[in-house]
């Protein structure tokens, strides 16, 4: 009888052994793919997709974006006031027309927008409505930047937009407004040699 014991115990610790060695066996083998499918999953791709690399090698995060950048074109609705106009004129000396309505500006004052402006948006965002808003045939965007905006970005615009407005009516040259709102906004600046 403890013959018969004895070698029951030894095949039940036989048997745990080659179970245990199994599930190893099994892990082994199984545990690697079991990996790739969670790591190849949708939801996983969709994370590692959230970010891309734009040809300047500049990584955005697209869920960052999405908060600014609109899928589509929206209608164009006049967001610049004649004020930001007007006051970009008189600090810096230029002729004001009758009327007070300005509809020719200079190309410098698309650089001074984009700058003072767009500048203050997340970093992304500049390059990416860059991206979207293409030239035509003359050189000249298709569309206005704000136009791919969503209603968070617009609200932002609309903010920048007043801010600036109000920081130039204090300032008596380009120069000083400049210097002026990158110290209140924290961006870097240079101002020319000559004022």
């Amino acid at each position: 009888m403890k013959n018969i014991d004895k070698l029951s115990k030894k095949a039940v610790e036989r048997l745990k052994k080659q179970q245990e060695a199994n599930a190893l066996r099994e892990q082994l083998t199984l545990g690697p793919d079991l990996l790739i499918q969670s790591k190849g999953s949708d939801q996983a791709l969709d994370k590692i997709n959230e970010k891309i690399e734009l040809i300047s090698g500049k990584i955005i995060d697209l869920r960052e974006l999405r908060e600014y950048i609109d899928s589509k074109i929206n209608a164009h609705v006049v967001r610049f006031v004649q004020d930001y106009y007007i006051e970009i004129f008189r600090l810096n000396g230029w002729t004001i027309p009758e009327g007070g309505i300005i509809s020719y500006k200079p190309n410098i004052v698309g650089k001074f927008t984009i700058d003072i402006i767009y500048g203050r948006f997340p970093k992304e965002v500049l390059p990416a409505l860059e991206g979207n808003n293409r030239y035509n045939e003359i050189g000249v965007h298709l569309y206005k930047h704000f136009q791919f905006l969503t209603p968070k970005g617009i609200e932002l615009l609309d903010k920048f937009i007043g801010e600036s407005v109000i920081i130039m009516k204090n300032c008596k040259y380009w120069n000083e407004f400049v210097t002026e709102h990158a110290k209140k906004y924290g961006y870097p600046f240079q101002t020319s040699l000559f004022n």
